[in-house]
């Protein structure tokens, strides 16, 4: 398990086995929902758009849920890692900026990265799905 000595930003130390190993878990199981809930919703009887994109936000969500919940067991302290997040309003858009301090470990700070990324994808994937969810049920 990654460890911190938390010194002056000084990152988790070079074993990063089991962040790697829940990577391919995370991305495993997206895959696996992406394929499952695409078959229940079609029968592969032809390519259809909403089942497609929903399948796809599925699998997001599942590999948002996945990894930042596995590595909130496997490396809590990489949480330490986020100073601010801010929800911006970009002309149309809506984002979500995450301000992060530097670990002082190229490899660590990789990690810091991805758990951010799994964390937003987790949570920005729950509007979709329910917009979604909600047009392949009644639309």
């Amino acid at each position: 398990m990654p460890k911190y000595d938390g010194e002056q930003g000084a990152g988790p130390a070079s074993d990063f086995r089991l962040l790697k190993l829940l990577r391919v878990i995370a991305v495993s199981d997206a895959a696996l929902i992406a394929g499952i809930s695409y078959f229940v919703m079609t029968g592969f009887r032809g390519l259809e758009l909403a089942p497609l994109v929903l399948s796809l936000s599925f699998a997001g969500f599942f590999y948002g849920l996945t990894f930042y919940f596995g590595c909130l067991i496997l490396a809590p302290n990489l949480k330490d890692y986020i100073v601010s997040d801010d929800t911006v309003i970009r002309g149309d858009s809506v984002d979500m900026d995450t301000t992060t301090r530097a670990s002082g470990d190229p490899e660590a700070d990789k990690w810091i990265a991805a758990f951010v990324f799994a964390r937003n994808l987790f949570a920005m994937a729950l509007v979709p799905m329910a917009l979604l969810g909600g047009l392949f049920l009644f639309g």
